[in-house]
């Protein structure tokens, strides 16, 4: 009997070395699956970063389209969303955001609706937003139509005058009615209307905006992270909380998107000490 434990150990043996062969290649193929799975390609948009899906389609909030990107799970830290970096190091306050974003070149697809007015039977004036009338060609469909009776309507193009200023971010533009068989009186007010067309704009968050009396701006920080400077930018609609940017950043610029009202306090006591009592001695 005792001749035959030896086996009976060795045995055992080669069945545990075999049980945990198999496990750790189970293991190994589980974490193989798992790896390709977070590495599957999904669709994010670009500005609201909650927003994933499995196919191209459009954000429900900013209406941008999800762009395609490859996500390792594991790869990022939670709740990291942007790149981080510091727009007042030397300055400990808990206030001050350390989070940013880069201006980028979207595509939005939406119909034009601007309110108008007959300027004469044949001349239409429309007020756009600055990014629409930028974005639009003269040669693209549009149409007017009453105010007061909707069924009365008439295909217009826009004319190669130039837009005029209408306030910060509108301007006014005019088309000329083509064929109608309708009896527009000069100042009938109604609707232009342009069809949705793909439009290519520049985009960054609203909340990185600050706005004066004359003139709108973003905070654009230093090569060192630690100071930064205003810049000017023409803005046009606004649509949950994006807005579009006419004129003064380029694509993949990068602006300072938190507490920005306090770090513009910040900047301007810095540079300007007599604002701190509201006298120059």
């Amino acid at each position: 009997m005792n001749s035959t434990k030896p086996w009976i150990i060795g045995g055992r043996l080669i069945l545990f070395l075999i049980s945990l062969v198999a496990v750790l290649s189970a293991f190994a193929v589980v974490t193989r699956q798992r790896e390709h799975k977070d590495a599957t390609v999904h669709y994010v948009c670009p500005m609201h970063p909650e927003v994933v899906g499995d196919e191209p389609a459009q954000c429900p909030i900013c209406r941008m389209a999800l762009e395609p990107t490859t996500r390792f799970q594991s790869a990022a830290p939670p709740g990291k969303k942007h790149d981080a970096f510091s727009l007042s190091a030397d300055v400990q306050t808990p206030h001050h955001s350390e989070t940013g974003a880069l201006a980028r070149v979207h595509i939005f697809s939406e119909e034009i609706q601007a309110p108008a007015w007959l300027e004469s039977e044949n001349d239409v004036a429309a007020v756009l937003y600055a990014d629409e009338s930028s974005s639009q060609a003269p040669s693209e469909e549009a149409s007017f139509s009453l105010a007061a009776d909707p069924s009365l309507s008439a295909p217009v193009q826009q004319t190669t005058a130039p837009p005029l200023p209408w306030d910060a971010t509108t301007v006014v533009v005019h088309f000329r009615v083509l064929a109608s068989n309708a009896r527009f009186r000069s100042g009938d007010v109604g609707w232009v209307r342009v069809g949705a067309q793909p439009r290519k704009a520049l985009a960054i968050p609203y909340a990185a905006v600050i706005q004066t009396k004359d003139d709108s701006y973003v905070l654009i920080p230093a090569g060192d992270h630690r100071t930064f400077s205003r810049k000017r930018v023409e803005l046009g609609k606004v649509v949950n909380g994006i807005v579009r940017v006419v004129s003064g950043l380029q694509d993949q610029e990068r602006i300072a998107t938190g507490d920005v009202f306090f770090l513009d306090a910040e900047h301007t006591l810095r540079t300007r000490p007599e604002a701190m009592t509201g006298t120059q001695r």
